[in-house]
């Protein structure tokens, strides 16, 4: 994967308008978009595929099932942006169409008081045969990348980058756990909600003003 480290102009002017509660706060979210984008490749990449994965914390067959169900209606398809021609490709023009988006926008908020920050803009691959760089990646909200990458995950899509077969990885789950604040691996979570990851305590302080609205509902 291609050193990620500077933050390309065209994602800083994109995230107001697929992230309207990001603003004022581009290349912050852009630093910990990018730094997360490292770590889910690194991660996917070091995944054997016989082994399982778990990007949200427990409630991937949640979503993988309402994924299905919802995009499973007459016409569905057409506006999905994924799934075409070429399995779990997406086309970005398709993806983010008003259509597209107000088919999305019901699925997704089925997750708000599921999912920390599920609104929150993440970096999405396009053509889920090759790693992340900027002709192949979207900003899409969070819910929606783990609803992507979990079905390509769950339907073999993702197999062509992962780590081949290893003896004794049948039945194991490999999770994915990055830190909310600044995108580091995240040993500990919130011990109210068990949903907030964190890779110490100073960033669990750090992001208490923002997590303890949603913390209480959980």
């Amino acid at each position: 994967m291609a050193s990620i480290r500077a933050v390309p102009k065209h994602i800083e002017r994109k995230a107001d308008e697929y992230c309207h509660n990001l603003e004022g706060l581009e290349a912050s979210w852009a630093k910990r978009a990018f730094h997360y984008a490292e770590k889910h490749e690194e991660f996917l990449r070091g995944v054997p595929v016989n082994a399982s994965i778990d990007l949200s914390g427990g409630h991937d067959q949640q979503i993988y099932v309402k994924f299905k169900a919802h995009f499973a209606g007459p016409g569905a398809g057409g506006v999905l942006g994924v799934w075409g021609t070429v399995p779990g490709f997406i086309t970005e023009d398709v993806i983010k169409s008003l259509e597209s988006k107000n088919l999305w926008r019901p699925f997704c908020m089925q997750f708000e008081n599921v999912i920390e920050d599920y609104n929150m803009g993440t970096l999405l691959r396009l053509d889920p045969t090759k790693g992340y760089s900027q002709e192949n990646t979207t900003i899409a909200p969070r819910i929606q990348f783990l609803a992507v990458e979990i079905a390509r995950n769950v339907e073999g899509i993702n197999d062509s980058i992962r780590t081949p077969r290893k003896e004794g990885a049948d039945g194991q789950v490999y999770r994915l756990y990055i830190c909310c604040v600044c995108g580091e691996p995240a040993p500990f979570r919130c011990a109210r909600c068990k949903l907030a990851r964190y890779c110490s305590r100073e960033c669990q302080t750090r992001d208490w003003k923002k997590h303890k609205a949603s913390c209480g509902e959980v």
